[in-house]
């Protein structure tokens, strides 16, 4: 180990000041990723199953009240073809369910009653969904978001006017949902905006997104990093510090297993020099810990308090171990914890 930590595993002074009590995050996050406007939903109709869609059209519409507006933009991706109608008029189309396609319909958009109205069809194998995104900004500069969901009507059926916003969809059903854009499969995140996004992220250019492991695999995760090996160290919410590799060297990571069960909900992971300092739900409490993986056989052996802290490890508590360059470790603590002494 870099003898130049030694000083400051076995003192508390050189932890770094909590960045809660600035009144602004140390660092900002990246202006180039912000999350999607709304949580849309992949929907269909009630009458089949996920993954059992035959070859067929299903008709779906979405009312709503709109004042004067400045702007309106909808967004629609589609497994695997779709007419898009606003108020009777055809607005788009598309047979790409990969690309989320965005229109400009400020000039389709009327004060008062409006409809959405989607002619979706699954032309080959059996998953099939829709999902849009709507976003009105209005003359006094508020924004409205509308996304697909249950509120959305469907049917199996084409009836005359059924584009229109006087069509009577009473008989019509609610929509089926089979689960949030971005992480449902089997679209997952593969879907991609015509101005960058990729999923429920907006990119910038020569960046991608892609899913490493199912939601089901990694839990709710509150932390990573990368060790020297190009290996993810992951903390689950809650549960264990996972490592997450690519076993069978095949280019694509796959295998999760636990890396170390003795320290849970870790806010902070710092790979070095074959060793792991995390910051965590330990065998002593709160406190920042050292991981040894002895015999190499991706699970820690040994655990080992450096210092503990005072009130428990959270979102205003201690957070992320960093190598700074003078060769030592700092960490940032909130405003909800200090050191014990």
């Amino acid at each position: 180990m870099n003898a130049a930590l030694h000083p400051l595993l076995t003192r508390w002074a050189l932890i770094l000041a909590a960045w809660a009590c600035l009144g602004q995050p140390l660092v900002a996050a990246p202006p180039t990723v912000k999350k999607a406007v709304a949580d849309a939903q992949w929907i269909w109709s009630p009458a089949h199953a996920k993954d059992h869609v035959p070859e067929t059209a299903c008709f779906f519409r979405k009312t709503f009240e709109a004042p004067n507006l400045n702007a309106a933009v909808i967004e629609v991706a589609c497994d695997d073809q779709y007419e898009l109608f606003v108020n009777g008029r055809s607005a788009g189309a598309g047979d790409d369910w990969r690309l989320l396609k965005s229109y400009d319909i400020a000039g389709l958009i009327e004060p008062g009653t409006n409809v959405i109205a989607v002619k979706a069809v699954n032309n080959k194998g059996d998953s099939a969904g829709l999902v849009v995104r709507i976003k009105l900004t209005t003359a006094a500069g508020a924004e409205v978001s509308l996304v697909s969901d249950a509120s959305w009507k469907s049917s199996l059926k084409e009836v005359r006017g059924w584009q229109t916003a006087g069509f009577d969809d009473a008989r019509w059903v609610p929509a089926r949902v089979y689960g949030p854009f971005g992480p449902t499969e089997p679209w997952a995140n593969q879907v991609a905006g015509d101005h960058g996004e990729e999923g429920r992220f907006l990119l910038a250019a020569d960046f991608r997104v892609e899913q490493v492991v199912a939601p089901e695999e990694s839990g709710s995760l509150i932390a990573m990093a990368f060790n020297e090996w190009g290996e993810i160290l992951a903390s689950r919410e809650g549960g264990p510090l996972l490592l997450i590799v690519d076993k069978d060297r095949d280019g694509l990571v796959e295998t999760v297993t636990t890396y170390c069960d003795q320290i849970k909900s870790c806010q902070g992971i710092l790979a070095l020099n074959g060793q792991v300092f995390a910051v965590g739900e330990g065998p002593q409490g709160p406190g920042f810990y050292r991981l040894s993986d002895d015999d190499q056989d991706g699970a820690a052996e040994t655990v080992t308090s450096l210092f503990e802290f005072k009130l428990s490890v959270g979102e205003h508590g201690p957070h992320a171990p960093i190598l700074g360059p003078d060769g030592l470790i700092y960490l940032v603590i909130g405003n909800h914890a200090s050191v014990k002494q």
